[in-house]
Parts: structure tokens; sequence; C-alpha cells
């Protein structure tokens, strides 16, 4: 290749950038250039999936900030750990225990209810007595070796026979 047809080349080259400068065109590289997308059919079922996927971490997240207190020790036992106060409401609520159920209070604990309490059990001990309790129409032993029957009680405390 001569000389003068490699500078009338570069020449050219000049000319057409210089030209596209003032026409206000800009001549972009590769990297530069607008990527164009083609529309797949399943796109709109990728768009659905992801905006279900993004509702489905944001509950997750609420479900993990509400589960946060409830830990496993991984062989089946799960405690229930609060720093404040934990309730449980429901129109009927029952704790059970298979072999035993152990309800504890630091301070002081209440056992309470708007209608009858019922205390079922083979033996019901109070402040770990060892003595029996007595029932109205019990006989005694009164002064002087005299039997008797014990003539009123609690109206409000009742126990089995």
């Amino acid at each position: 290749m001569s000389k003068s047809l490699r500078y009338s080349g570069a020449i050219a080259l000049v000319l057409v950038m210089t030209l596209a400068g003032m026409l206000g065109v800009q001549a972009l590289t590769a990297a530069e250039a607008p990527v164009r997308q083609v529309a797949s059919p399943d796109a709109a079922r990728i768009a659905a999936l992801e905006k279900r996927v993004t509702q489905l971490e944001t509950q997750l997240k609420a479900l993990e900030t509400k589960t946060r207190l409830i830990n496993s020790d991984g062989i089946g036992r799960f405690m229930v750990e609060a720093a404040g106060d934990v309730s449980l409401k429901g129109t009927t609520v029952t704790v059970a225990g298979a072999a035993s159920l152990s309800l504890k209070s630091a301070g002081q604990a209440t056992l309470a209810a708007n209608g009858t309490l019922v205390i079922k059990s083979a033996l019901v001990t109070i402040n770990n007595g060892g003595k029996p309790a007595a029932r109205q129409g019990d006989a005694v032993v009164v002064a002087g070796n005299a039997t008797g029957q014990i003539a009123m009680g609690s109206p409000t405390v009742l126990i089995g026979n």
C-alpha cells in the first residue's frame, strides 16, 4: 500500500469524524452501544415469578421476626424465650405434657378462673403438705376422746371424697 493511499484514508476518516461531530452524531464504542433485548415468550412468566420470589422473601423475613422467640435444640425440644411478656389467648387453650407439666414463677403466680376451677389428680398437695384435708361431715376426735363431726367448712373450697 502506498503512503499517499494511507494518508488519504486517514484524512477521509478525520473528515467523517469531524462532519459527524458538527452534526451532533457521536460514535459509540462496542461497550457503549445499547444492547438490544429480544422479547421472549416466557418474559412475562419470568417477571411474574421474580415478583413472587420477592413477595415470598418479604413474608419469610416477617415470619423469621415472629418466630425469633422459638428455639430448638435440634433433638425435638423447643423453648419459647422472651425478654418481655408472653401471652397465650384463645377460646380454649390446652397445655399438655405426656410425662409431666411444670409451671414455675420466680415471683408471684396466679391461677384464676371466672367460673369453676377444677383440679383433678390422684393426689393433690399444697405447699408440700403431708397431712390430709378435713371436710364438712368428716368424723373428728375431740377432747376427752369424744367423737364428733365437722359442722362447717369453706363454701368456696370443695375437696373430693
